[in-house]
């Protein structure tokens, strides 16, 4: 598998860099890809950041209108994702590497060869775990926003005396 090239989004290297296995990316692909939207979005931990920035091409998508018509059509995807995306198809790599199962399934819709970073060969049981856990976590912690931001529109919507 050492000779395929991949774009990866930015969850993948947060949860790698937390499970300390950042390296396995160097141990499966060939050439590890990102678009400048994961770079700015990957602010912490110091180990992700410091590993995007020694071993990751990190490259500007050239197709701004595919870009903003994605973004017009799936609104459920982020800067990131859609970067990704459009990074993949430009220098036609072999994979697309998420955490996000949402994107996953929209991306894998579009024909995108979408892999789960659970699914990333040389991954021990023990990562794999944890990974999930996080994604798990992440989840609860988006249920929960969605739900306290819902209370919060009620609330007003009752206060203006429109509900």
């Amino acid at each position: 598998m050492k000779d395929k090239v991949v774009v990866v989004n930015t969850a993948p290297f947060i949860h790698l860099a937390r499970a300390g296995r950042l390296e396995v990316l160097l141990d499966v692909y060939k050439e590890v890809y990102s678009p400048t939207g994961v770079e700015e979005e990957l602010l912490f931990p110091a180990q992700a950041r410091s590993f995007l920035e020694t071993y990751v091409k990190v490259k500007a998508t050239t197709n701004k209108a595919a870009e903003e018509e994605l973004a017009r059509k799936q609104r459920k995807l982020g800067k990131g994702e859609i970067q990704s995306y459009i990074l993949y198809r430009e220098i036609e790599a072999d994979e697309l590497l998420f955490a996000n199962t949402k994107a996953q399934r929209i991306l894998s819709g579009l024909g995108a060869k979408v892999r789960d970073l659970i699914h990333l060969p040389g991954l021990d049981r023990d990562s794999k775990i944890f990974i999930h856990q996080q994604e798990i976590d992440k989840y609860h912690l988006d249920l929960w926003n969605a739900n306290y931001q819902t209370k919060e529109l009620e609330g007003e919507l009752r206060r203006r005396g429109l509900i």
